[in-house]
């Protein structure tokens, strides 16, 4: 047998043993409050795309719900005793798009995930698709390229990349970190994500800085620290050069 068929999938992606610094999660269902996967399987890719697409606009946590009833059914029908073996390997966005437009769309529908013209033109996307496979576009793909796909545009892309890769050097401007740049003193932050990618890119370059003063681990926990610091019913202000927040 050879040596990459007895690999497990992490060491094939150029992890190791000893540079896993905690366990791995094997469960591709969706918990918003410990979205960030650096080693995510193949599965795992693919179901925090759905949920990066998903949520844009949405709340986090119901649209999680949603997500997790979605990989629920795929499961089923995966299971099905009838199911070749092909469709019990696939990943649940590969399975929607192995599947015709109005099974998809109806799974869409079913759990109310809105958006159902583009997720329609993502499925044909999708199917458009040659080279390479889902998960290998998933995982390499740059943001400009993942912006091609219909319903992803700058803050989905930037989320998707930010809690998937460890090297990422970008940040989705949500409410929770045009709030934080305001918090710090940044003028002419705007309420609502810029449209224009030229004010867009120049306030992400300050907020990635600004996120990286915090002092956290990786720039996606300082992301997802600073999103749970807005989020909970509270509000922390984080003052230029402080490491950590003081609750107001």
């Amino acid at each position: 047998m050879s040596k990459s068929l007895t690999q497990p999938w992490y060491m094939k992606k150029g992890y190791t043993d000893e540079s896993l610094s905690q366990p791995l999660n094997q469960s591709i269902k969706i918990d918003p409050l410990n979205f960030t996967n650096f080693y995510a399987s193949d599965d795992q890719i693919q179901s925090m795309f759905l949920f990066a697409v998903a949520v844009a606009g949405k709340p986090s946590r119901i649209t999680a719900e949603k997500i997790n009833s979605l990989l629920d059914d795929i499961e089923i029908d995966q299971r099905d005793e009838y199911a070749p073996d092909e469709i019990r390997r696939m990943g649940p966005l590969e399975y929607l798009i192995y599947l015709e437009h109005e099974p998809f769309i109806e799974m869409i529908k079913e759990r109310k995930l809105g958006k159902y013209n583009t997720w329609l033109k993502l499925w044909r996307w999708f199917n458009d698709l040659v080279t390479p496979t889902i998960p290998n576009f998933l995982n390499t793909a740059t943001i400009e390229l993942l912006e091609q796909i219909p319903g992803v545009k700058y803050k989905t892309s930037r989320f998707f990349v930010l809690h998937s890769r460890s090297n990422a050097n970008c940040v989705p401007l949500d409410t929770h970190i045009l709030r934080f740049l305001r918090d710090r003193g940044v003028p002419c932050v705007p309420n609502v994500t810029p449209g224009s990618q030229q004010i867009y890119l120049g306030l992400e370059k300050i907020a990635v800085e600004a996120l990286k003063s915090l002092g956290y681990s990786t720039l996606a926990k300082a992301d997802l620290e600073t999103w749970k610091s807005y989020s909970n019913g509270f509000r922390q202000f984080f003052r230029e050069g402080d490491s950590t927040p003081e609750m107001v």
